[in-house]
């Protein structure tokens, strides 16, 4: 057996024929969820299963002898029609690495757009839930002189400054929190949670009173 410090226990290595001749590790123990996440209520109902898919969310320079395999399990909820995963990835699995932030002129657009609203509440303790490369805090801190700012990042790639401060992990309810947050920021992470309720409900315990949430998101509709 081999152990992933921290994490979980990862099966021994076997032979996979539906991914060629390589080696593949088989993800030992996952974070169930057997309700609904709009209506709490189970049983749910299966829907189709996707055997041995690579784990890590990214792109990788390592040999494929290394990936982690998992099975994909779906399942509906007749009451809602949600569909959703029955079994999860530990988030230190599937995040392990710096995925890199959106790059191009529609990323560019984006992150002024996201920027000019920020800045248009003038906010003066922000902390932001997975804040990747730095580029709204750069942004930010940039055109507001006054603004501190606070990155909350598994896998931060971006050096501290003066006014941009990291905190390595994900975001929970023993995170520390500066005093003071008058805003919460995240730029397309709700659709990587596995709990949005309670990811809210611990937004809403870290701000002050008449304190803001910006955030931005996939446009599902459109996609």
């Amino acid at each position: 057996m081999r152990k992933v410090p921290g994490l979980i226990r990862i099966a021994k290595a076997h032979l996979d024929p539906d991914f060629g001749t390589y080696i593949m590790r088989s993800l030992e123990r996952y974070i169930e969820r057997p309700n609904s996440v709009l209506s709490g209520k189970g049983p749910l109902e299966p829907l189709h299963s996707l055997k041995r898919v690579p784990v890590f969310f990214g792109c990788v320079d390592t040999p494929p002898e290394d990936d982690i395999a998992a099975d994909m399990d779906w399942a509906i909820d007749p009451e809602t029609g949600m569909v959703q995963l029955t079994r999860l990835i530990p988030p230190e699995i599937l995040y392990r690495g710096q995925h890199f932030d959106g790059f191009g002129p529609t990323w560019e657009l984006y992150y002024d757009n996201l920027s000019e609203l920020i800045r248009s509440f003038s906010p003066r303790v922000v902390v932001e839930i997975g804040g990747g490369m730095g580029v709204l805090a750069q942004r930010v801190t940039t055109a507001e002189k006054d603004v501190v700012w606070h990155i909350i990042e598994p896998n931060p790639d971006f050096q501290p400054t003066d006014r941009i401060h990291v905190h390595r992990g994900f975001f929970g309810e023993d995170t520390p929190m500066p005093k003071g947050v008058d805003m919460v920021v995240f730029s397309q992470v709700m659709e990587h949670v596995y709990d949005p309720e309670k990811f809210v409900r611990m937004i809403a315990a870290v701000l002050r009173p008449g304190g803001k949430l910006v955030f931005g998101h996939p446009n599902l509709l459109w996609m």
